[in-house]
């Protein structure tokens, strides 16, 4: 689709990006590897604000990675901001 108020959607559902038809490989691929490194090669220091820990889930707020048991968990914009949200807040009850 390549209406504005669709690509608009797409960023408020979690859309790291938004590419519209008719689009050429090697771009889209050019933009695959920016994503993905920018999503997962952090390689500041972190401090004790970079990471939660609860329960055996770690959630690494830089790269917006989450792992439990060592191993990596694949989350929906919507499932991470979620699971923060509760991981930040124990204890509170939440409404729907």
């Amino acid at each position: 689709r390549v209406d504005e108020d669709d690509t608009l959607l797409g960023f408020e559902l979690g859309a790291d990006d938004y590419v519209t038809k008719p689009y050429r490989p090697p771009i889209l691929l050019a933009r695959v590897k920016r994503l993905m490194e920018s999503r997962y090669a952090y390689t500041g220091e972190l401090s004790n604000e970079d990471i939660l820990t609860r329960n055996g889930i770690h959630v690494h707020f830089p790269s917006r990675t989450v792992t439990v048991d060592e191993e990596k968990i694949g989350l929906t914009h919507t499932e991470y901001e979620i699971l923060t949200y509760l991981m930040q807040n124990p204890g509170i009850i939440i409404t729907r």
